[in-house]
């Protein structure tokens, strides 16, 4: 029994290490770009774009149909006709029991109105959409992926926070009852430290909750399983810089001159003008080329017909021209162009909200800059005011309540700075991907 037991522990930490991996921010974009679904969405979108267009590239090519009939008949008498004077009906032919009829039939566009070369226009205007939408995946992916990290990160530094704040408070209530067990505290000030461990325990379990909720979330955004015990190496801080004047409108002019969202809806608008050809075809006829070639028994252009294989071809030119239908094409002109109308509509309402969208991720972005920096300052501040009070409580000169709001307010900057710094590395790629740079 003690062998299972330690077989089976031996299986499950072989189970836990082989879910559990640590990554660093650049293999967890890897990692996620291969797992995202998304982005197989996006390819897929763009393979059947290539297929649609090769399928109108096809109609420019004759196309060639191979029929074949066997057909099995009732017994007839032969073909006859009486004639006057003969004493017996002349005989025109034999009646024939089986048909085989085999034919290949041939067809080329001659003139479509111009539809096929619009139409092809169209869907490479929109497979290279297709191709835009593609890359705005991408970036979407990446973004994902980023936020999820630095939310992870928050919640493991935050837990570490917590746990080291704790350990902090402990230090200080057993000091606390040592100076009340010599009579130089009151209970009061003891209960002050009681009520602050057993807060920061609370905070312990809900820092806990909140690491494997960020670390489920982050699994997700990679495409691991949810339940992997997945670790992050903690990547550098960038430099945060308050001298960002100048440089929102190159920012913007970025955004408007690399977005794939502009661009995608800029070829969509190229493939309804398109679309208006299309539907302008309808004015103009349709010739075609047709042309069979026959290998029948028997063959309904011999006469009399026999109970032998014959070949026969034929070739035509068809021209057909829809000359009156009461508007129907004009209303379909109309309504493609007002298609197109809305194209450029929404291309222009969509420049306006990337405009304003990059000018809000700029300001957020100078804005976190000059929080870390306030911050900054504020930590060394209330690390030089705790260590005051410390000292001041060991002798007496500051009070319980003194000391345990100086600890608060320690890690309550701590905790922001945290915050605030991972807020930033987010900020700076939604910026960079709001101004339509790579990430």
């Amino acid at each position: 029994m003690k062998h299972i037991s330690i077989l089976m522990t031996f299986i499950l930490t072989l189970n836990v290490l082989s879910y559990s991996q640590k990554l660093t921010l650049n293999e967890s974009v890897e990692i996620g770009l291969k797992n995202s679904k998304n982005l197989k969405i996006a390819q897929s979108k763009i393979d059947f774009a290539n297929a649609k267009y090769s399928e109108v590239k096809s109609q420019y090519f004759p196309s060639f149909r191979f029929n074949a009939t066997l057909t099995k008949m009732s017994d007839v008498p032969n073909a006859e006709i009486k004639v006057p004077f003969f004493p017996t009906p002349i005989k025109i032919q034999d009646a024939i029991m089986n048909s085989y009829v085999t034919r290949i039939v041939f067809q080329q566009q001659i003139f479509t109105g111009f539809r096929l070369s619009s139409t092809k226009e169209g869907l490479k205007m929109l497979n290279n959409s297709a191709q835009e939408d593609y890359d705005s995946e991408i970036q979407n992916e990446i973004y994902t992926i980023i936020y999820a990290y630095w939310q992870y990160y928050k919640a493991l530094k935050y837990d570490d926070l917590v746990k080291e704040n704790l350990k902090l408070v402990e230090t200080s209530l057993k000091n606390a009852k040592l100076l009340f067990e010599n009579d130089l505290l009151t209970k009061s000030d003891v209960l002050k430290f009681e009520v602050q461990n057993a807060n920061l325990r609370v905070k312990v379990l809900e820092s806990e909750n909140l690491k494997i909720k960020s670390r489920i979330n982050f699994n997700r955004a990679v495409g691991l399983d949810l339940s992997s015990h997945t670790e992050i190496i903690e990547e550098d801080f960038s430099k945060y810089d308050e001298s960002l004047n100048d440089e929102y409108f190159r920012y913007k002019e970025s955004a408007l001159s690399n977005r794939s969202e502009l661009k995608s809806i800029s070829f969509k608008t190229n493939s309804a003008l398109s679309a208006i050809d299309i539907v302008k075809s309808s004015y103009y006829p349709n010739i075609n080329l047709q042309g069979s070639y026959n290998y029948n028994r028997p063959n309904q252009r011999i006469f009399p017909l026999q109970d032998k294989f014959y070949d026969t071809w034929d070739i035509s030119l068809n021209l057909s021209w829809d000359i009156w239908n009461w508007g129907q094409t004009g209303s379909q002109v109309e309504q493609a162009r007002e298609t197109y109308h809305q194209s450029k509509l929404l291309s222009e309402k969509l420049m306006e909200s990337i405009e304003v969208e990059v000018f809000n991720d700029f300001s957020n972005k100078k804005e976190l800059s000059k929080k870390i920096s306030a911050l900054m300052t504020s930590l060394q501040y209330a690390e030089e005011h705790l260590k005051t009070i410390k000292e001041k409580f060991d002798i007496q000169l500051a009070t319980s309540t003194e000391l345990i709001e100086a600890e608060v307010m320690l890690y309550q900057i701590k905790t922001e700075l945290i915050n605030t710094r991972a807020d930033y590395e987010i900020a700076i790629a939604k910026l960079k991907k709001s101004a339509g740079l790579k990430l």
